[in-house]
């Protein structure tokens, strides 16, 4: 009886896999029951699991191996990916791979790994939002699932014992996921992953050259050595931050006329529709800051703006402009990586389909506790910052730029613009440091919320509630 032929970019990444454990032929795997492309619930067709002997002279522990198979076009057929071919990205163009250090007394690898790359491929395919090296993503518990856990976030780097791999059915790289901390995690979004990458392999402990992840270790870089805070910081007053923007939980007004009230209380008055998603409690007064003044949506709910395709396109190349020239321009990434004075550009520029006279704006404070990042490491460099809605059925953004980005909304005459849901805010010198004085309260772990700033001679309110005051 013949055996079944193996699809052809599955047999490339097998024998990919085969060249680098030529002593482990037949891995152990993770497969889905009901493949995806019969109407499964997960993305990849397997997870191959292989046992690495790692290197302890160099700091290499031996550990779990898992790489995936099924975000790069096995099959070629159209029954998963769109026919690419050589030369182009197979797929979405990389598989998922993953070091986690053994236990000495496992004889088998946990599985769980397995499950946290279907998560990350389901969250690939259902956004189109390709993984690249220096990408991080906030996962918000402990990856293995157990209470007490710091290992709670992934970094993403370029898994260093691939090269890209080539099959009928185009290129293939494998992109590495890193399981990092809280802290880890703050660094890479201030500054840049690779940056915290690289700090990560620099640091006794924390996984060696391959960089492989210790579910149990409970030290940041930072708690292991003290420097590593300063290379930070340096790294971002050098560089700014390659965090072009994130998702987030927000929501804008048009407001006319700041009307005040009194010395210390003031509110906008409504012109338009709102733009955004849900709050719990939209008519709540907010805090008291900038001197006293608070504000205050006197405002009844009224109809949600959609954004069209083109908008929602045009806000992710605004997230993916500015890499680096020698990167291959047949990847699309997600991050920022232009460095230097560059002044960053948005993509061909939308025309406004209104200018507006104010604006107020609500965010979660999970994404508000980037507005300092995004000022001292985007801003402050010449380069915008958006935050874009994590609501699928709302497609709504707000960027921030300033008057160096080329083909923005934007003018210092009007620098409130916006294209049917995507709002552009201009700031200038004078407001940029405003801002970046004042958001330094953010960096608090403590602070009350809801926190408003308030710029009145500006007609613009930024709110911060908490996470739990919207509706999911």
């Amino acid at each position: 009886m013949e055996r079944p032929m193996i699809p052809l970019g599955l047999e490339a990444l097998y024998k990919t896999c085969s060249n680098l454990y030529s002593s482990q032929q037949n891995p152990l795997q993770v497969t889905a029951v009901v493949k995806f492309w019969l109407g499964g619930p997960d993305p990849l067709d397997y997870v191959s699991m292989y046992e690495n002997q790692g290197k302890i002279e160099d700091g290499i522990p031996p550990h779990w191996h898992y790489i995936s198979f099924g975000l790069s076009d096995l099959h070629g057929d159209g029954r998963v990916h769109r026919f690419s071919g050589p030369g182009f990205p197979s797929g979405f163009g990389f598989e998922l791979s993953f070091r986690l250090k053994k236990k000495p007394e496992e004889k088998s690898p946990p599985t769980w790994p397995a499950s946290l790359m279907q998560a990350l491929a389901r969250y690939v395919f259902t956004t189109d939002n390709v993984l690249q090296p220096g990408d991080h993503v906030t996962w918000h518990c402990p990856l293995d699932g157990s209470t007490d856990g710091e290992i709670r976030h992934l970094l993403m780097i370029m898994d260093n014992q691939f090269r890209v791999i080539e099959s009928p059915f185009g290129s293939v790289r494998m992109v590495q996921i890193v399981g990092i901390t809280q802290d880890e995690l703050k660094a890479a979004q201030k500054w840049n992953g690779l940056g915290v990458a690289n700090l990560l392999r620099q640091t006794n402990g924390c996984g060696g050259p391959l960089l492989v992840t210790d579910i149990n270790r409970r030290k940041s870089i930072f708690q292991l050595n003290q420097e590593s805070r300063l290379m930070v910081e340096a790294g971002v007053e050098r560089e700014g931050s390659d965090l072009a923007g994130v998702s987030a939980r927000l929501h804008w007004m048009e407001y006319t006329a700041f009307v005040s009230t009194s010395a210390s209380r003031s509110h906008w008055r409504i012109q338009e529709e709102d733009s955004g998603d849900n709050l719990s409690d939209s008519n709540s007064e907010s805090d008291e800051s900038n001197g006293g003044e608070c504000i205050s949506a006197d405002c009844s709910p009224v109809p949600k703006t959609r954004m069209s395709v083109e908008d929602s396109h045009q806000i992710r190349h605004a997230l993916q402009k500015g890499l680096d020239k020698e990167q291959d321009t047949n990847w699309s990434m997600k991050s920022d990586r232009s460095v230097g004075n560059c002044s960053t550009s948005l993509d061909k520029p939308l025309l406004p389909s209104r200018y507006l006279s104010g604006v107020s704006i609500t965010m979660n404070a999970e994404a508000g506790g980037l507005l300092p990042c995004a000022v001292r490491g985007r801003l402050r460099h010449g380069r915008h910052f958006t935050f874009q809605s994590a609501n699928t059925e709302i497609s709504n953004a707000v960027t921030f730029v300033t008057p160096s980005v080329i083909g923005s909304m934007v003018t210092r005459e009007k620098p409130y613009a916006a294209a049917g849901g995507w709002l552009q805010i201009l700031v200038d010198e004078e407001l940029l440091e405003v801002m970046e004085a004042e958001f330094r309260i953010l960096s608090i772990d403590s602070i009350e919320l809801p926190k408003t700033f308030v710029w009145a001679e500006r007609k613009l309110a930024i709110t911060i509630v908490p996470d739990e005051k919207w509706l999911l």
